[in-house]
């Protein structure tokens, strides 16, 4: 019975020993593979979209810097913040005019001061104007000529009859631009974290765009290259040292935005603290109806969906404005037909981020009567494919999130979300015979470098040209649009309304030669004339969003 027992006791022991080995020998296999596996997409050829171009980036880039005197505001920083122009002390006025009609000019001198009290002798600051009637529900932006020397004129269109206000603000002095544009070159990814995790593991990593950024900063460590799964633009990520963990255990990305005021002087960080804004006080107008032959806005206009859609991407003037709570185009007539009967047949795709998903929640809803039923697919939050379908109609409705490395939060499965290039995304006709793919890239890349946002950019328009099926497809672009979200301390550094401007001259660069073929959807005179605070704009914002949309495409 001992000797049994003894036996019972070596064969446990054995089997026991036998099974940790099996274990050990399983973990080792499945790290080697993992490993393997990555660098098989280490060594794999650079997609064509990459190559070629550099050129074309720094082409842009020295146009929009020009433009938009980049080098300058990047060579200059504030020291005293009194010599900053000051709209306290600013002063503003108007032409005299014995009668204002529907249809004339409104003119508006302002005479820029800094805060010793002392007019300014260079212009270079960043002014916004509208004009607005709250009981009307009317609104409209204006447009500021800047001299060069220290004065503006602050033109409107009298666009309704009845009272009317003007209001002037100095969002940002030119101090805080260079701030702006500066701390986009320097700070570029610093707090994006990859967070790979296997089992009970896990650890975090620095990404960035440039692996040279990282040969420079963390010579001799190695990367994980994850442009295999963005397909459109470079992406990398530090190797998780600890061994058990391979560059496939990539689970989500965080960001936490520490450290963005680093670099920022005294002077700056005053400038930012600033809480006014408005120049002089709030101009009252009497705007009589028009007895003499001006053109009023959509009197005797073509319809919009005939217009000419590479005029669409040189406005200079405001759009249009609104009235009684609804958009009117100026320079062609919208109206909407049947919308079910316009979209009939056609699955619509949105392309971009949590505002593109705004756009779905719209289009979906009972505003429309489409008689919609929404999906959701997968995921979490934004980062989640949506899909709506609307039965009585045939019409497909579905939101897909950009790729990375634009995603900032956490997502499970990613490779599922982000390893497919634009046309693997959109090729899906589902049982439709028309498409509509709406693009809008902005709102998480607005705070990187210059260059990025170019190269992003590009990569959509090479994509473009690769999509199937061209003739049943219309493509439209959103263009950025204007807000103040204060959701993060120094949030005026990063609000987009002067970086939007740049962005956007950068996407009508980068689509010469597709201008005929691209429709451009203005926003920011939507949201300038509104005066839109949240990131997430306000229904009667969207309203007239997707409103537009659907004048050029009904």
């Amino acid at each position: 019975m001992d000797n049994m027992l003894i036996r019972l006791q070596r064969m446990f022991f054995l089997i026991s020993y036998a099974l940790m080995i099996l274990c050990m020998t399983i973990t080792f296999v499945e790290t080697i593979w993992k490993n393997l596996s990555f660098l098989k997409y280490k060594v794999r050829e650079k997609s064509d979209t990459q190559s070629g171009w550099t050129e074309k980036i720094k082409s842009i880039q020295n146009e929009v810097y020009k433009e938009f005197n980049v080098q300058d505001l990047l060579a200059s920083q504030c020291q005293d913040h009194l010599l900053a122009a000051d709209p306290s002390k600013s002063t503003i006025e108007i032409k005299e005019q014995h009668k204002i009609a529907v249809g004339d000019s409104i003119d508006i001198k302002l005479i820029m001061f800094d805060g010793y009290g002392n007019m300014k002798t260079k212009g270079g600051d960043y002014l916004r104007t509208r004009l607005y009637n709250d009981n009307l529900k009317a609104y409209a932006n204006g447009e500021v000529l800047d001299h060069k020397n220290g004065s503006y004129t602050i033109r409107h269109n009298a666009l309704w009859a009845g009272q009317a206000k003007v209001e002037i603000e100095l969002l940002y002095p030119k101090e805080i631009l260079s701030a702006m544009i500066r701390r986009r070159h320097h700070w570029h990814f610093k707090d994006i974290r990859a967070i790979f995790e296997s089992f009970n593991t896990s650890e975090s990593a620095q990404c960035h765009s440039d692996k040279y950024v990282f040969e420079r900063d963390k010579k001799g460590s190695d990367l994980c290259n994850f442009s295999y799964w963005n397909k459109t633009m470079p992406w990398y990520c530090l190797k998780p040292v600890d061994r058990t963990l391979s560059c496939n255990d990539l689970k989500k990305y965080e960001r936490n935005w520490v450290g963005y005021l680093e670099g920022l002087n005294e002077c700056e960080l005053r400038l930012v603290k600033r809480d006014q804004y408005r120049v002089g006080d709030i101009i009252n107008i009497r705007v009589e109806a028009s007895k003499r032959a001006h053109k009023q806005p959509n009197d005797e206009m073509q319809p919009c969906h005939t217009y000419n859609r590479s005029k669409l991407w040189f406005m200079k003037q405001s759009t249009g404005y609104f009235h009684q709570g609804k958009w009117i185009l100026t320079h062609c007539e919208g109206k909407i037909r049947n919308v079910g009967e316009c979209l009939r047949n056609t699955t619509v795709y949105l392309w971009g981020d949590s505002t593109s998903l705004q756009w779905l929640a719209y289009l979906q809803s009972s505003n429309l009567s489409l008689g919609c039923t929404l999906k959701r697919m997968s995921g979490e939050r934004w980062h989640t494919r949506y899909e709506a379908y609307c039965l009585q109609y045939n019409i497909w409705i579905i939101y897909i999130p950009h790729n990375i490395p634009a995603v900032a939060g956490g997502v499970s499965n990613m490779s599922s979300y982000f390893s497919k290039t634009l046309p693997e995304q959109v090729k899906d006709f589902k049982n439709t015979s028309k498409r509509i793919v709406i693009l809008h890239i902005y709102s998480h890349l607005q705070i990187e470098r210059i260059q990025f946002f170019i190269a992003n950019v590009l990569a959509l328009r090479y994509y473009l040209e690769k999509l199937e099926k061209m003739d049943q497809t219309k493509i439209l672009i959103k263009l950025p649009y204007t807000h103040r979200d204060e959701g993060i301390n120094g949030w005026t550094i990063r609000q987009p309304d002067y970086i939007g401007f740049l962005y956007e001259s950068i996407i009508r660069k980068a689509f010469t030669g597709m201008h005929h073929f691209v429709i451009a959807l203005n926003n920011k005179d939507i949201t300038i004339s509104t005066k839109n605070i949240k990131l997430h704009p306000e229904n009667i914002v969207i309203t007239a969003m997707v409103e537009q949309f659907l004048y050029y495409v009904c």
